[in-house]
């Protein structure tokens, strides 16, 4: 609603029927028209290039088939259009997925035992998540990923408007960008991933420009 708000023609998905009543309730009621529609996040209901931005916040860490995810978003956006996501980061030790220290730096097969234990006989491990965290991300294995899809991905770093930081920021944002193995230390410093990634490789300055 926050999108039509602004004017824009906005969809909406989710599998969960009841939350999506209860979305057109609140849009009827705000005067807002949005497409809400019920289905799967690997099987899109949206034709090939519609899309001018596509939005998946705390999404990937809880689908199986994360990658089918990805490329449905790519299938329906336009060329040039914006694929915006966030989700878990397994380079930073703190998270709030699972009620384990240091959760994210487990190795893949502990992680999947207490999957289970979180599905079956301890859902307070997951905070009695339905859906819990199976996936476990980083910027940088995800830009190979959009890569391989032609897309061209940009993290959290670039995103900043450096010209509304101050001096100090400033500065360690060039360091960051300058250093690649402090870039690093940064990202596993921050609990979450963040990344914006544009098809067919326009450039931020040029999608920003067209918007």
């Amino acid at each position: 609603m926050l999108w039509a708000k602004l004017g824009h023609c906005a969809h909406g998905l989710d599998v969960n029927e009841p939350l999506l009543k209860l979305a057109r309730e609140r849009a009827d009621r705000s005067g807002y028209e949005v497409d809400f529609r019920i289905g799967s996040a690997t099987q899109l209901p949206w034709p090939d290039e519609s899309m001018d931005v596509c939005i998946m916040l705390e999404l990937l860490e809880h689908v199986e088939e994360w990658k089918a995810c990805i490329v449905e978003c790519i299938r329906i956006l336009k060329p040039g259009g914006a694929l915006f996501l966030t989700t878990s980061n397994k380079l930073c030790p703190f998270q709030s997925e699972f009620n384990l220290p240091l959760y994210s730096w487990y190795p893949a097969p502990l992680k999947r035992h207490f999957e289970r234990l979180a599905r079956t006989t301890k859902p307070q491990l997951a905070n009695f998540a339905k859906y819990p965290a199976v996936n476990w991300f980083n910027f940088y294995g995800l830009r190979r990923f959009l890569a391989d899809q032609r897309m061209q991905s940009l993290d959290r770093f670039d995103l900043v408007d450096r010209q509304k930081t101050d001096r100090r920021k400033r500065f360690l944002l060039e360091c960051i960008h300058r250093l690649p193995p402090l870039r690093w230390l940064a990202h596993a410093a921050i609990e979450g991933t963040m990344v914006l990634a544009l098809k067919q490789n326009k450039s931020l300055s040029d999608w920003i420009f067209s918007v």
